[in-house]
């Protein structure tokens, strides 16, 4: 397992494929998916050759809608007439207000080996609406991250956090978590503060995603609180913070993917450090 890991994260390894990568679609808001042809160049490693983007769209456990596009890629340059984005309108009224999400792939006509490395490349979804503030917000790998291999390697099981949660009755300053799980098994997540609250488990079903108001951390006699979370479950999960008007959700004013538990060591031994420079050093030898 070790090695199959290894070989899956290592940026020398050519691949058929590149990571799908993940992000949700919400309620109240129309999408935009643009399509980064000009930078997937940046990923082959052969002048020629054919690239296939595909795009789901799934909510409560069923692929409602795909879209295929082929893309001829000639001396590294893509051979298409104009740019392309993909587009999904505002669902809320389809979905009765819940969540889906949208997962892109994009791999060789023919599964050659042609990407180097297979990270998906970074780009953003748009999200927008008249009357409200648009947003962007960056895609997500649905597997292959390292650090999230790291954590559960080393802890066995996945924790996410967010240093700073303001809810405000008053102010109308609500906030959420919204939960993805683009993996073929449900999952249950728990949800803790660092006082010690604590929400009710939540099970997310497989190709799901829900929504979890975090105003349920306030007590009844509060109208304010501001503190951090952490996010534990069986298997991983991707997750977002979401601020938005406690009186409208479907109003949002910023939305932040969370921040993985690292498994790195904090320190090391002095040797391991001298080792490690003097390796830089003779890599840096041998390459001049």
């Amino acid at each position: 397992m070790a090695g199959y890991i290894q070989s899956t994260l290592d940026s020398s390894v050519a691949s058929g494929y590149l990571f799908p990568a993940i992000t949700p679609l919400r309620p109240g808001y129309d999408c935009i998916s643009p399509d980064p042809v000009d930078r997937l160049a940046e990923r082959l490693t052969v002048p020629d050759c054919n690239v296939v983007l595909v795009h789901k769209v799934y909510f409560d456990g069923t692929c409602e809608h795909e879209t295929t596009r082929e893309v001829a890629y000639r001396d590294f340059k893509p051979q298409i007439a104009a740019r392309e984005v993909f587009r999904w309108p505002d669902s809320s009224e389809k979905w009765k207000g819940g969540i889906g999400y949208l997962e892109v792939s994009v791999e060789e006509a023919d599964r050659r080996l042609v990407f180097q490395p297979r990270f998906p490349v970074s780009s953003y979804v748009i999200y927008s609406k008249p009357g409200k503030k648009s947003f962007f917000v960056d895609k997500t790998f649905k597997y292959g991250v390292p650090p999230v291999i790291d954590m559960v390697a080393r802890f066995g099981k996945f924790v996410d956090g967010h240093p700073l949660i303001h809810i405000d009755r008053k102010r109308d300053l609500g906030e959420s978590l919204t939960l993805v799980n683009p993996y073929q098994k449900p999952l249950l997540a728990t949800i803790m503060s660092n006082d010690g609250r604590r929400l009710p488990r939540k099970k997310v079903g497989a190709r799901s995603a829900v929504q979890l108001p975090l105003v349920d951390l306030l007590r009844d006699d509060e109208d304010e609180w501001i503190g951090q979370i952490q996010l534990t479950a069986n298997n991983r999960v991707i997750a977002y913070d979401v601020k938005h008007s406690l009186a409208d959700p479907e109003l949002i004013s910023d939305h932040e993917h969370l921040d993985p538990f690292r498994a790195g060591d904090t320190k090391v031994p002095m040797t391991r450090l001298m080792r490690k420079s003097l390796g830089r050093g003779r890599r840096k030898v041998v390459q001049a």
